[in-house]
């Protein structure tokens, strides 16, 4: 084993340089502020209810009876679409031609 001193990698002034660099981009990419990106666990959880919605029994509530299945498969469906419909805002929002679109703009395309 050899008591070699740790490389000098610079890291502190590498880090603040990509923090710097960071920065700039966002400046220039979006002179209103920095954007929400689409949300990874939001597009898992609308696959989910998605694949909840269409089967139920199986991916939803196991218990689910005849009485109850239509309301939790619309309910299902309205908060999966919900959250949908606020991914694809925040993806056009990256477009050129929504990028000073207002939010109210961006739901109702």
């Amino acid at each position: 084993m050899s008591n070699a001193a740790s490389p000098d990698w610079g890291l502190e002034q590498i880090v603040a340089d990509l923090r710097a660099s960071r920065e700039e981009r966002h400046r220039t990419r979006h002179p209103l502020g920095i954007r929400e990106l689409p949300s990874r666990d939001a597009v898992v959880n609308i696959v989910a209810g998605l694949r909840a919605a269409l089967f139920p029994t199986h991916y939803g509530a196991p218990d689910l009876t005849d009485e109850s299945i239509d309301y939790y498969v619309g309910h299902t469906l309205d908060s999966t679409l919900r959250l949908l419909a606020e991914q694809i805002r925040r993806a056009l929002r990256f477009l050129p031609e929504s990028a000073q679109a207002s939010d109210d703009a961006l739901r109702v395309r």
